[in-house]
């Protein structure tokens, strides 16, 4: 069965457990090229300078600075995770010596796996598994529209695009990995750089929808820029649906979660293309703050 509207939210994933006065958890999630900070309604963002290759002072102090002034507040713990390691020892040094309670999600790699019942993935990042958690818990948690037992698609696009697949249990099956929107971007105009360079925040997806089509003729984007998006972003989102279809043959209902500061064109992208009723498709930028969060609180029913 389809219809017109299918079933899809766009929504901010962490502020739903941190309007409770419960949240006392400084949760900060550090990526390649920026830091985000978690307090309550609070978010604070501190950029990298992408073509920086090392951790600058200018970044330290920036970091350390907006840290300090979270930590000046009544917090009970920090809750972090960083994917590169300078970043990762940067926060490390800021944190160290603190009398806040510090959780490096790294450090608990393993519980994640046993929590996801992935000890058969070798090799996966604590990213993905936070990525993983965090998608579960939210179709689990906030989304009541979603039947129960159903599978989860869930993508992550940054720097690179994680693709997590968990089953109708909530296990992490496995998943995929593939260079990021604005990192073909910037090794597109590297390679050629008659091209001219775009970022993901340049393109508006409804470009390719504005295509004259006559009945019985082809289909193609007739601009440079529409172009280039389309030979990067449809690639992504055909696998995605096939992988949808995939699990379809399964599992009627399949939820697709969307995350990261690349994740709108694709989440936009296949808001256009599917009309199935039994997609439930959400948008959720921060979704791996949410599953530190959701990790923290399982570590506290443990204790």
């Amino acid at each position: 069965m389809y219809r017109s509207n299918p079933q899809r939210q766009e929504t901010v994933a962490w502020k739903t457990l941190h309007s409770s006065e419960k949240a006392d958890t400084l949760l900060i999630e550090a990526g390649n090229t920026n830091v985000k900070l978690y307090f309550k309604a609070k978010k604070l963002l501190v950029s990298k300078n992408q073509t920086d290759q090392h951790v600058s002072n200018v970044f330290y102090e920036k970091l350390e600075k907006s840290i300090s002034s979270l930590l000046s507040q009544d917090i009970e713990s920090v809750a972090w995770t960083a994917v590169n390691k300078e970043v990762h020892d940067s926060i490390h040094a800021i944190l160290s010596g603190l009398p806040s309670h510090n959780i490096c999600l790294q450090d608990h790699h393993g519980g994640l796996k046993t929590l996801l019942g992935a000890q058969h993935i070798h090799g996966i990042g604590t990213d993905r598994l936070l990525n993983a958690l965090g998608s579960r818990e939210f179709v689990r948690q906030t989304m009541s529209m979603v039947p129960t037992n159903t599978p989860i698609v869930s993508v992550d696009a940054g720097t690179a695009t994680t693709i997590q697949l968990l089953n109708s249990v909530g296990e992490l099956v496995g998943g995929y990995i593939a260079p990021g929107l604005q990192s073909q971007l910037n090794a597109l105009h590297r390679e050629a750089p008659a091209l001219e360079h775009f970022n993901v925040s340049d393109f508006d997806t409804e470009e390719l929808q504005t295509i004259p089509v006559e009945e019985n003729t082809l289909r193609a984007p007739t601009t440079t820029k529409s172009a280039i998006l389309a030979g990067v972003l449809t690639p992504l989102v055909s696998q995605i649906r096939t992988i949808v279809a995939d699990i379809q043959q399964i599992n009627l209902n399949v939820s697709v979660v969307i995350s990261g500061g690349n994740g709108r064109p694709v989440y936009k992208a296949l808001q256009q293309q599917y009309m199935n009723e039994n997609i439930y498709m959400f948008f959720v930028p921060d979704i791996n703050a949410f599953g530190i969060q959701c990790f923290v609180e399982h570590l506290s029913t443990q204790s």
